[in-house]
């Protein structure tokens, strides 16, 4: 059967599953017809769609449409008497065993949520030797038990008023794609012998080396002409996050060596592409066929990349990338390196992985901050606290002094600069301009700040290089409250600028006047 290159199926199954779930406006047993048979409809359109299954068979049909008739009748068996009490008396019992049913659906679909998602992206169903027990898999029974519970809201007798019916089911309609979406955009349950491991224990994807001259690995990709088209539609599914289209593409001779389409906007390498994903068999396969994980492109790495595109800082790819030679060291076009970028994650375990993989703890970036300013620019104390346990400097050798930069967060938050300061940062510290910690935080308007610097000895009457004072600075803001801490701590209110100013001047001047 030649292969669904065209997206005309996708888009007519999306479409007549959309359209069947709005006839659930009906109420009662249409309704129940309805959302049942839209569910596979929208699960072969979606999956038609984002490529992992590529042709029509009735079997397919057939599993989905049972899997979901299970689904609509364990549910409804389960809430029939609680919710048929609920609405007859509203008792506090019936809420507690609407409840009680509910939590049951999720937890089964939870225990059955790698099966679920196979069935609807088409692949292998069975569960047997996967991890079930995983975030990723709560999120998935959330997902479907929303397209149970709308369906039967929708079918049950009485728990929608006619008014809201219909509105309803349009909503519950549109969202139905997306539900499936979600659902089979979730990454695969991953086989039990993958532990989780410690950054220690990096995993090692094994290389197959020649044995002798005379016996050269395979590698799909090499000794073929490069067909253009296959070489753009695996980029253009690793960008969409279409892992098995890419992997199919891989199988069938498309070269993972070959640089981005020059035409496109996106210059990313395809092992940068990869990392990113929530799905790393990308990664893995390209690794295994050798690809260069050190190359740089549009200015990134795939460790780079790893460790700047989440804010979780995507511990798996980045141990998986250092265990197979990623440099830590390695810097994009601002001179950052992947601790720098790992400095604004909200979890320390992608910098412990980064740390025990030698990365320079007191690297500069173009700007002159190191990790540590990063992460206090960011206010992420957790990471900031983490970095100077493990010896990074508050003020680094040619670089910004740390303290300045959690002195200017947006926040008035002290627990920074008080971090510091119990790290030996110096209280009045300077930058190369001049400028003191006290300066950028009454600039900022930031009292507490303020009050904890005035406490560890900054000096109240410093100026910069343009011979502003922290009371000058306050009134640039036109900070009120600042300028009275100042005050109280005996800023000279008569003193003047470089340029003869003084602080009314500043005031009248600022973006936000005060009277």
């Amino acid at each position: 059967m030649p292969e669904f290159e065209s997206r005309i199926p996708a888009r007519a199954a999306v479409a007549a599953g959309v359209s069947i779930a709005v006839l659930a406006g009906f109420g009662a047993w249409p309704a129940a017809v309805a959302a049942l048979l839209a569910q596979p409809l929208l699960a072969l359109g979606v999956s038609w769609w984002r490529g992992s299954r590529t042709g029509f068979a009735r079997r397919d049909a057939g599993s989905l449409l049972a899997a979901w008739a299970g689904g609509f009748a364990g549910a409804a068996l389960l809430l029939a008497w609680p919710l048929r009490a609920l609405l007859g008396n509203g008792s506090l019992g019936a809420a507690l065993g609407v409840s009680i049913a509910v939590a049951v659906v999720v937890l089964v679909l939870w225990w059955r949520w790698p099966g679920c998602r196979e069935l609807e992206c088409g692949s292998d169903a069975s569960v047997a030797g996967r991890h079930v027990w995983t975030w990723g898999g709560l999120g998935v029974a959330a997902l479907l038990a929303l397209a149970l519970f709308g369906g039967i809201a929708l079918a049950w007798p009485g728990l929608l008023v006619a008014p809201l019916r219909w509105p309803f089911a349009i909503v519950y309609a549109l969202l139905l794609p997306w539900l499936h979406w979600g659902v089979q955009r979730a990454p695969p349950a991953e086989a039990l012998h993958e532990v989780e491991l410690s950054p220690r224990e990096l995993p090692v994807v094994e290389m197959k080396t020649p044995a002798t001259a005379a016996e050269p690995s395979p590698d799909p990709g090499r000794g073929l002409k490069p067909d253009l088209a296959a070489q753009a539609e695996l980029y253009e599914a690793a960008r969409s996050g279409r892992v098995e289209r890419a992997l199919q593409l891989l199988d069938t001779g498309a070269d993972p060596h070959a640089p981005p389409p020059a035409d496109g906007r996106d210059l990313r390498g395809l092992a940068s592409l990869a990392a990113v994903l929530p799905d790393l068999r990308l990664l893995r396969a390209l690794i295994a066929r050798g690809v260069d994980l050190n190359a740089v492109q549009a200015g990134m790495t795939p460790l780079l990349a790893a460790t700047r595109d989440s804010w979780h800082g995507r511990p798996d790819a980045v141990t998986t990338l250092l265990a197979n030679g990623a440099d830590p060291r390695a810097t994009d076009a601002e001179g950052s390196t992947p601790l720098h970028h790992a400095a604004r994650s909200s979890d320390p375990g992608v910098a412990a992985l980064l740390r025990d993989a030698a990365a320079e703890i007191d690297a500069l970036n173009a700007d002159g901050f190191t990790p540590l300013g990063i992460a206090c620019i960011a206010g992420n104390w957790r990471l900031a606290k983490f970095l100077l346990e493990r010896g990074a400097k508050p003020e680094p050798e040619n670089g910004q002094p740390v303290l300045l930069a959690a002195a200017a967060t947006e926040e008035d938050d002290p627990a920074g600069v008080q971090l510091l300061l119990k790290h030996k940062a110096k209280a009045d510290v300077r930058n190369t301009a001049g400028r003191s910690a006290l300066h950028e935080a009454a600039l900022a308007g930031h009292v507490e700040i303020i009050d904890a610097l005035l406490a560890a000895g900054a000096d109240v009457q410093a100026a910069d290089a343009q011979g502003r004072t922290p009371w000058l600075e306050a009134a640039r803001g036109a900070h009120l409250p600042a300028l009275e801490k100042l005050a109280a701590a005996g800023a000279q209110m008569a003193a003047l600028d470089g340029e003869g100013r003084s602080a009314l001047h500043l005031a009248c001047a600022a973006e936000n006047v005060s009277p």
